[in-house]
């Protein structure tokens, strides 16, 4: 390694900073840009320029409104502040969409940029609308081109993804509905007039809530659904769908829970590292979370097992957020005006859950991601804030286990470690090519800390440590 880069080690501080009276220490709040009443969001490089962005939509929910759809530059490497970039206007001039719910960016025509697909879902009056939007060369400057696949349908749209589910080399769009799920299947050459999208229906009693997943472990991604039920009893389900593509799609459903009340969003996590993904849910305005373990044999129940019985939480994410090598949970509380996470440790062959809080005064925290914003090898928390009228993401600042080369060399409990966390935190970043260098080191450090280990190893077996 280089002096240059043992330097750089030297000056990287690895512990939290200061955070704000609602938010938990080891966290800090950045404002990403202002959107009226954002509701979806999705996190993806759609500039090319090895960052992450971000996609938003907004509605006034639930009543439904005018509906912007923004995507923010990432300029945290260049010390600048996020860039706004509509894609479509709310202004009724422009003729806007209405009701917009979920987002996803994709390469929906296969010309190598990435696209935005985005839904609608007026709760009220349900009229569902998918759209997709083709992204020019440059889609920071240029106007996005909107493509309508279906519109006015009597249900109320949420959650969007895409799968190539015909395994035909395009990117499929899968739909999720208050009275029933979609797959819309990619013409090819979409973006062309005659174009003509086929929609497939999946089983009778999905959901509104999807998300995706290789649930079986046979290389194919699957759909996971969530079914939130009617008034009054509010009796949904919890699902997840094999599909095939012989041919013809189909879709083999196994029931995970067919009588959850007001199940809500979901995800996936293997909480007991079986090999097996299991799968996370929040449910509707009550204060249960829950995880069902996936059974060895494809044929036996899946078991519900509790995470909590006092938070009431609502769209939820799941990653590695305390740096520990197990998967922990995001969750927001809309109703609540919180933002907590899950972590857990397995003892006597249960899953014991600790709740964290991130931020205990967030006006209707909506739509919720992880992702690694500033690229310093940990998760952040982006989110799209409902009642805050911004895109939000929280920076993770949370102690590791050995984070950094230079936390294993000098301890956690080094008095030189605030110091140099300072120099990250008010110097390193600020400078030209600043973000660039902080992640160039924390992408280094495992090989650093590896080697460290080895001849920490080999000394130790010749006495010598």
């Amino acid at each position: 390694m280089s002096k240059k880069l043992i330097i750089i080690a030297l000056l990287i501080g690895c512990l939290p900073a200061y955070a704000s009276a609602t938010v938990a220490e080891g966290w800090v709040r950045h404002d990403i840009g202002p959107q009226t009443s954002p509701i979806y969001l999705d996190v993806a490089d759609i500039d090319g320029d090895g960052d992450l962005d971000v996609a938003a939509t907004a509605d006034v929910h639930p009543g439904g409104s005018n509906s912007e759809i923004a995507w923010y530059r990432n300029n945290l490497k260049e010390g600048q502040p996020w860039e706004k970039v509509v894609i479509s206007s709310d202004k009724p001039e422009t003729d806007p969409i209405v009701g917009a719910g979920g987002i996803v960016i994709a390469d929906i025509d296969g010309d190598g940029r990435k696209d935005a697909v985005v839904v609608t879902g007026n709760v009220i009056t349900p009229k569902g609308d998918v759209y997709w939007f083709k992204a020019p060369i440059d889609p920071a400057t240029s106007p996005w081109q909107r493509f309508t696949l279906e519109t006015g349908v009597s249900d109320s749209y949420f959650k969007v993804y895409t799968m190539d589910a015909d395994a035909d080399g395009t990117q499929d769009i899968v739909v999720g509905g208050n009275k029933g799920a979609a797959l819309f299947l990619n013409p090819g050459s979409p973006d062309q007039p005659e174009a003509e999208w086929t929609k497939v229906l999946l089983p009778e009693g999905t959901g509104s809530t999807i998300c995706m997943d290789d649930m079986n472990n046979d290389g194919k991604i699957d759909i996971i659904n969530t079914h939130t039920g009617f008034k009054p009893d509010y009796s949904g389900n919890v699902s997840w769908l094999d599909v095939n593509s012989n041919g013809q799609v189909s879709f083999d459903q196994t029931m995970i829970d067919p009588s959850l009340v007001r199940a809500f969003d979901a995800n996936t996590m293997d909480v007991n590292e079986d090999g097996k993904k299991d799968v996370v849910v929040s449910t509707f305005q009550q204060p249960y979370i829950y995880w069902y373990e996936q059974p060895a044999a494809s044929t036996a129940a899946w078991i519900q097992r509790p995470i909590t019985d006092t938070y009431e939480g609502t769209d939820l994410f799941t990653g590695d957020i305390d740096g520990d090598k197990k998967t922990d949970l995001i969750i927001s509380g809309l109703f609540t005006k919180k933002i907590y996470w899950f972590s857990y440790q397995m003892k006597n062959g249960e899953a014991v859950w600790t709740d964290h809080v991130l931020d205990d005064d967030i006006i209707n925290p909506g739509d919720i991601s992880l992702n690694d914003m500033d690229g310093d090898g940990d998760l952040d928390v982006v989110l799209a804030g409902m009642g805050e009228n911004q895109i939000i993401w929280y920076e993770n600042q949370l102690p590791r286990a050995n984070p950094c080369a230079l936390t294993f060399v000098l301890g956690e409990k080094s008095s030189a470690l605030p110091q140099l966390r300072s120099f990250r935190d008010n110097y390193l970043k600020s400078m030209p090519g600043g973000q660039s260098i902080i992640k160039s080191y924390y992408a280094a450090s495992p090989g650093i800390i590896q080697f460290l280990q080895s001849i920490k190893s080999m000394a130790t077996g010749l006495s010598l440590w």
